[in-house]
């Protein structure tokens, strides 16, 4: 790394769209009043906070809440550790954890009613 120019490890959504395409429930649930195929708001870290959120704060029904309820912990848990090993230039272990992290994000949509 130079005295200017920073070298980064990051992780982010090549497409955004395809949040939306692959966990519709949850980017409802996440995102309720954002247009629909438009301008996506964010992507897969995003889509988890912003789930974290509309869980402690959200105005949502009781059946998606037991739902998130359960789902949250491992979700963070996950993130962070992802973004850890992201900022420990692991970027094997960054893998190995967004994979894990998508496969947790299906399993709630899965379980999750109708938004």
């Amino acid at each position: 790394m130079g005295k200017i120019l920073q070298i980064r490890v990051t992780a982010q959504t090549f497409k955004t769209e395809d949040v939306e395409k692959v966990w519709p429930k949850l980017y409802a649930t996440a995102w309720p009043d954002a247009p629909r195929g438009v301008r996506q708001p964010g992507g897969v870290p995003e889509l988890v906070d912003e789930l974290e959120d509309q869980f402690r704060f959200g105005d949502i029904p009781a059946d998606v809440k037991a739902e998130l309820e359960k789902a949250i912990p491992a979700l963070m848990e996950c993130k962070t550790k992802m973004q850890d090993a992201l900022a420990d230039w692991d970027p094997a272990t960054a893998d190995t954890l967004s994979y894990q992290l998508e496969d947790l994000l299906s399993e709630l949509e899965s379980d999750m009613p109708k938004v």
